[in-house]
């Protein structure tokens, strides 16, 4: 299936047609591609049956024929599918990162960014941002914008922004406890008109 896959679109025929002639959906045949195009030592070790189809569709989340050899021969004695897929997926920035739900696909799109998809994920985690450094300036932009009218709003003397804070900058930067103080006059009165 992977080969007559890839030799039809080699000859041209559109994922539909060739989907439609092996009843099937366009998915299913850009999965096969998928496969098709995996490091030729692994296709060699999946028709020796020494890598099963789950574990060849998570080495297959990339393209890159160095990085699926290196978790593979990496994967060790543990090679379940579930490990092969976070080996190939680490550092990687998934559609589920705050920063990326933050920004969103079409912004990071619009300012050049690449994604991957992971045909083999389910829906909520196939994609893949190739740039998590853009990624972080348009987060970092985004809250730049959204901190300029709370500068002058609020009258802070200092307002920085961070997309991604470590746990020794949220200790360092904890919440500031307020202290209760006695309403003044005008204060009073406010609170009066309040609660009546």
């Amino acid at each position: 299936e992977f080969d007559a896959f890839a030799a039809l679109v080699g000859e041209g025929k559109d994922l539909d047609a060739i989907a439609a002639a092996f009843g099937t959906d366009a998915r299913h045949v850009r999965q096969r591609l998928r496969l098709a195009n995996i490091a030729p030592a692994l296709m060699a070790e999946f028709r020796e049956d020494r890598i099963t189809l789950p574990q060849l569709m998570a080495l297959a989340t990339v393209d890159d024929h160095q990085r699926q050899i290196a978790a593979w021969e990496g994967g060790g004695w543990n090679r379940d599918a579930a490990v092969l897929r976070r080996l190939m997926t680490e550092g990687d920035m998934a559609s589920t990162h705050p920063l990326a739900m933050f920004v969103g696909q079409e912004a990071y799109r619009q300012a050049g960014g690449t994604v991957r998809e992971d045909l083999f994920a389910d829906e909520l985690h196939h994609v893949f941002f190739d740039d998590p450094m853009l990624m972080t300036k348009l987060a970092a932009d985004k809250l730049e914008e959204l901190a300029t009218p709370i500068r002058k709003a609020e009258g802070w003397s200092w307002v920085k922004v961070m997309p991604l804070m470590s746990r020794e900058e949220h200790v360092r930067f904890n919440t500031v406890r307020g202290t209760q103080r006695k309403l003044n006059e005008e204060e009073a009165r406010e609170d009066a008109a309040l609660r009546a």
